[in-house]
């Protein structure tokens, strides 16, 4: 939002993630590719690439969302729980990556399994939303228990990261370049050798 209604506190820090979604993406690469350009490995380097860029540049531009993950409360007027401030945020304006099949931009548990199994749940639904994500952020709910338990010389001892395993596909590969000694080079045509690699080498 560009401005806050005037029940939040005077002076807050919301901190979050900017965000490209996979069908920005794809569009964004679409441009730079008509242009003669190089496309982006992935949305998370594109992101950082447009958000670092220049008003000037005459580089095609994409949509980037702020998805919030804290509040810092300079001024006072926190509320009790991590919960409270999500649903506050919603009602100020900001985007929310609501968990799937919920109503909360968040969801709260109340033991370990609960949250393993929250995991696994989200592990199998990662490739569904319509942006990429690499993990989870476990915290606690309650800010007098994060209080009480304060911060590493590095981190908070109320929070962990959880992360996935990378995400593997399968791809089929059409052309191999071989260069050799003398500078010769060899473009081979592997859609008609489907043949063990040991096999291409001999």
């Amino acid at each position: 939002p560009k401005s806050l209604p005037t029940q939040a506190p005077d002076h807050i820090e919301v901190r979050g993630e900017l965000v490209l979604f996979n069908d920005e993406f794809e569009a964004y690469n679409a441009r730079l590719v008509a242009l003669g350009k190089p496309p982006a490995v992935n949305p998370r380097n594109a992101a950082a690439g447009l958000a670092r860029r220049l008003k000037q540049d005459k580089l095609p531009g994409a949509q980037l969302v702020f998805f919030p993950y804290s509040v810092i409360y300079h001024s006072g007027g926190r509320p009790e729980t991590f919960g409270e401030t999500m649903l506050e945020l919603a009602k100020w304006g900001f985007e929310m990556p609501y968990s799937p099949g919920t109503l909360r931009p968040y969801d709260f548990h109340r033991n370990a399994d609960e949250v393993v199994d929250f995991i696994d749940a989200q592990l199998e639904e990662r490739a569904k939303l319509p942006f990429g994500i690499d993990g989870l952020v476990i915290r606690l709910e309650n800010y007098a228990k994060c209080d009480e338990l304060g911060f590493t010389s590095r981190a908070p001892r109320w929070a962990i990261a959880y992360k996935y395993p990378a995400m593997q596909a399968t791809t089929q590969l059409d052309q191999m370049i071989e260069q050799r000694r003398a500078g010769f080079v060899e473009i081979r045509d592997l859609k008609h050798r489907p043949r063990p690699w040991p096999e291409w080498r001999a």
